[in-house]
């Protein structure tokens, strides 16, 4: 396989669930599309298991589902709170110089994943 790996230990399963996902049944037509380890294939492997956990974390099939989204919404919330606060702080030592600063805040929202408002 183009894709083997000889540094990486610690993605067997991400590995694993890649070749799942993408097997067809045909080993000559077989497309991964997973880069060679020399090509950026971590940056791939991050990616992907972050694809794969949030998958298995949020799934309906997660008892404890409920508690992690409450989690991770919790945790957006602090790191949304203290990107606005880093922009303000930007912004108010920028006016002094008379420099125009200009960011991207989100801000959870019930009823979407989130709401852009634009400083």
């Amino acid at each position: 396989m183009t894709w083997q790996t000889f540094q990486n230990y610690t993605d067997c399963g991400v590995f694993l669930m890649r070749h799942m996902e993408t097997y067809k049944g045909k080993l000559n037509k077989w497309n991964t599309q997973l880069k060679t380890e020399k090509m950026g294939q971590k940056g791939q492997m991050d990616k992907l298991r972050t694809k794969y956990a949030q998958a298995i974390l949020t799934s309906h099939l997660n008892e404890r589902r409920h508690l992690i989204l409450d989690e991770a919404k919790s945790l957006y919330d602090k790191i949304a709170t203290e990107k606005l606060m880093s922009i303000v702080i930007a912004a108010s030592s920028k006016k002094q110089k008379r420099e125009k600063i200009s960011g991207t805040v989100l801000f959870p929202d019930e009823q979407t994943t989130a709401e852009k408002t634009t400083c």
